[in-house]
């Protein structure tokens, strides 16, 4: 999933947080 792993990088994954 290329694109979930650019969204973590650009955005640092909110949902994580």
């Amino acid at each position: 999933m290329p694109k979930l792993i650019e969204y973590n990088v650009r955005f640092g994954d909110p949902e994580c947080q």
